[in-house]
């Protein structure tokens, strides 16, 4: 077998998702060297082939989809010997899907559906994390937020949307508490009448008084949230921040927690300013973060200080999943919330680790789709319940 007719081969295997890893270099690494003519010759050879079955193919479409992303031989996933798994890049997955389109063989992503999905729930329908909340007052009533508002603002001792509009709640007292509860697969922001900004993560609550006291400015979290919070007006009206045993206390600055009481877990990253975490059961035992510092404090261990090489890992706002060496069952974890799904572990893969960057506006398929190109893990699907196989 000559090398045209080894590439055409590769193409054909790989649009039936039958090449193992090994190959998959192979195949990169001659679509990178290969010159644009010889490719071109390979491509008209294996249309010819391939036309009977296709009933023709735009070959000039699928030349440049190939020609265009010449890097992909330099990113494909390497495997340490911590086992440590890799996500492929987004564009590796483009390139992928358009070849299984456009060659029009095997089973492709709809067919990787129809395998792996339940014909009542599509792992492409489970979107990501949209705006959705409700507010509870003081005597338990619940109120959905309007439908399409993201955020909320508190100006004057009442509660608007980010466009104007009013709340629509009754009168309340100004030290009325209430709670701002997003649901799992939902996000919502508020803007506090200081000017102290709070974006609040899927399945979180946050309780606030209408009208911060002259002594303090202090909010309760369960769950997880990333603050902006401005400068008082003077130094005595420091910002807290309290959830479960540990107490956040600053002045300005930007910084995330994660305090979830159903995982006994307390996370905080400093991004700017400074910041002083407080254990309420051990009042000496006081920590001060610096910018890009992470601490992280769970029942029966000492607090760890670590500094942060990519401060994205823990700023859920950016926009992306970012995974350094984070086992498996973390990330499912944190895909539960963003999703609103269930994952069940069928096989011992929990510490399995792995290490990539995901956007979280991808669609739960895409996500699954680069875990399972690591070759580690297989994911199936029934409503909205995911079980977790080994790869095969």
């Amino acid at each position: 077998m000559d090398q045209k007719e080894r590439i055409a081969d590769l193409i054909t295997r790989y649009g039936q998702q039958q090449l193992n890893t090994a190959e998959l270099r192979e195949l990169s690494a001659y679509l990178t060297q290969l010159p644009d003519t010889e490719l071109s010759a390979v491509l008209d050879d294996l249309m010819a082939g391939e036309a009977s079955r296709s009933g023709g193919l735009d070959k000039e479409h699928v030349f440049q989809l190939i020609v265009n992303d010449r890097r992909m031989a330099s990113n494909l996933p390497q495997r340490s010997r911590t086992r440590t798994a890799t996500l492929w890049p987004k564009h590796i997955l483009r390139w992928a899907a358009a070849i299984i389109i456009c060659f029009g063989v095997g089973i492709g992503i709809q067919q990787w559906k129809e395998k792996k999905v339940d014909s009542s729930t599509s792992a492409a329908a489970i979107l990501p994390a949209q705006p959705s909340a409700s507010l509870v007052l003081a005597d338990g009533t619940a109120l959905s937020l309007a439908p399409g508002q993201q955020e909320i603002v508190l100006k004057d001792g009442g509660i608007y949307y980010a466009n104007g509009e009013t709340v629509g709640l009754p009168d309340l007292p100004a030290g009325e508490t209430v709670v701002l509860a997003t649901p799992l697969g939902a996000t919502y922001s508020v803007r506090f009448a200081d000017g102290t900004h709070v974006n609040l993560n899927a399945g979180s609550k946050m309780s606030f008084p209408l009208v911060f006291s002259p002594e303090q400015r202090r909010v309760e979290l369960d769950g997880e949230a990333y603050f902006d919070v401005q400068k008082g007006t003077a130094a005595s009206w420091p910002f807290e921040v309290h959830s479960g045993d540990h107490v956040a206390r600053v002045l300005g600055t930007t910084f995330n927690i994660q305090a979830y009481s159903a995982k006994n877990k307390y996370t905080t990253t400093l991004y700017t300013g400074s910041l002083e975490v407080a254990d309420t059961k051990r009042p000496e035992q006081k920590t001060r973060l610096l910018p890009r510092q992470r601490l992280v404090a769970e029942k029966e261990k000492a607090p760890m200080l670590t500094a942060l090489a990519d401060t994205r890992e823990t700023d859920w706002t950016q926009g992306v999943f970012v995974f350094n060496d984070r086992p498996l069952s973390d990330i499912v974890e944190e895909l539960e919330r963003w999703y609103n799904v269930e994952f069940v572990f069928q096989d011992k893969l929990q510490q399995e680790v792995f290490t990539g960057v995901a956007s979280r506006q991808q669609s739960l398929q895409e996500v699954l789709e680069l875990l399972e190109l690591t070759g580690t893990v297989e994911f199936r699907i029934h409503q909205r319940k995911i079980s977790i196989f080994k790869g095969i």
